[in-house]
């Protein structure tokens, strides 16, 4: 099936225009793109690997992807959540992590604080070949080693500050 993306002129403004995923993207145009970081509460982040017939096969990643034409990047990042990992998201769930325009897309970032239970994930296979939880030393050891997307950024370093100090994880804070 044919997948569009909105088009957006540089100052993030919607065009009347669509794009059909799979052509060249002209000079000045922009489409909608969203990265989730899935953060727990031992400080790891999951990564997911990419099948190997897509761009970039094999490398790990954050989940994430293009936003479909009509789609905000919180509606997509519902969607893409759910479609690359079977994990249901709320929206209250996404917390704005970062914005950039890239050369050709406008790419919002979110992270969600959450627990994972065994078995809840389920991967795309035509996507996702594997996932793994990660924590900082062995994130950066996947970066050194060229392991990961190259156009990840490290969560770590540029991310986990973005996450709120008042227990994102719903637990019951310890009383000293």
């Amino acid at each position: 099936m044919a997948e569009y993306w909105d088009i957006y002129d540089a100052d993030r403004i919607k065009t009347n225009r669509k794009h059909l995923r799979g052509e060249p993207i002209a000079d000045g145009d922009y489409h909608l793109v969203v990265n989730i970081w899935i953060y727990n509460s031992q400080g790891k982040v999951l990564l997911t690997q990419r099948h190997p017939d897509i761009p970039f096969p094999l490398k790990w990643a954050c989940t994430g992807g293009s936003a479909l034409a009509g789609e905000d990047t919180l509606t997509a990042a519902i969607r893409e959540t759910r479609e690359e990992i079977g994990l249901i998201l709320s929206p209250d769930e996404l917390i704005p992590a970062g914005q950039e325009r890239r050369l050709h897309s406008f790419l919002d970032t979110f992270i969600v604080c959450r627990d994972v239970l065994p078995g809840e994930i389920v991967m795309q296979p035509e996507e996702v070949v594997d996932f793994c939880w990660v924590n900082e030393s062995q994130y950066r050891k996947m970066q050194r080693e060229g392991l990961l997307h190259p156009a990840l950024k490290n969560f770590f370093e540029v991310y986990r500050e973005k996450i709120p100090r008042n227990n994102p994880f719903g637990k019951k804070q310890n009383s000293r």
